[in-house]
């Protein structure tokens, strides 16, 4: 388990953690909490995410800092790593962006269609940003394909939990399904080479305090 305690205080001075709350997860082995800290300059709430795993010690660092870092410089909204014990324990501190997916912020009676046309605007040019991102040498955003046969074993996924009783059985399956996203596979696999989030949908991207729109869940 993460001593988040030692960690915030490693990171700041002083500060001490008044509450834990763990946090719904997402379709990972990773697991959240958020801390409520006080004192030693500290953010007043920071995220405390756990990995099932310490980062291998033939791998340089998780990919989620590579990329985190890789998007940070060049501009875009990620959340900010307060801390890393990755190879200890598989323990990051990262920035609170609060509890407003924008799946939420547009379903919301009280958001404006003025709003909504802003937000999905920001959507838009993330989007656009991010596919045409220069290729950094070295990095490993650059360096995993999304080939044919990656991109059917998802189709295989959406087959079996979008499709077919969402059981993860795609025995009920027709061949005409089948056949379907096999082409739409082949399709996807010929388009020019990108980068590309893989995850990205209006429930791995949050309307911060401000008001703006960030990214999350970017590491694959």
């Amino acid at each position: 388990m993460s001593n988040w305690k030692a960690i915030v205080g490693d990171r700041w001075s002083g500060a001490e953690i008044r509450r834990e709350s763990p946090l719904a997860g997402d379709a990972s082995s990773r697991r959240y909490v958020r801390l409520r800290v006080v004192g030693g300059g500290a953010p007043p709430s920071v995220i405390g995410m756990r990995l099932a795993e310490a980062t291998p010690a033939d791998a340089p660092e998780l990919p989620f800092l590579e990329v985190q870092r890789l998007l940070e410089t060049a501009g875009f909204p990620v959340p900010e790593v307060y801390a890393a014990r990755d190879r200890e324990e598989g323990s990051l501190l990262l920035e609170d962006l609060g509890d407003r997916p924008l799946a939420g912020v547009l379903d919301a009676p009280e958001t404006s269609k003025t709003e909504v046309e802003r937000l999905l605007g920001a959507v838009a040019a993330l989007l656009a940003d991010l596919v045409t991102l220069p290729r950094v040498a070295g990095s490993i955003a650059f360096t995993r394909t999304h080939d044919e046969a990656l991109i059917a074993r998802e189709m295989e996924k959406f087959l079996a939990y979008g499709l077919v009783g969402g059981d993860g059985v795609t025995s009920g399956a027709d061949a005409e399904a089948r056949a379907a996203l096999s082409g739409l596979a082949h399709a996807v696999a010929t388009q020019p080479r990108r980068l590309m989030h893989r995850d990205f949908h209006a429930w791995n991207l949050h309307v911060d305090p401000a008001g703006q729109l960030r990214i999350i869940d970017f590491q694959d």
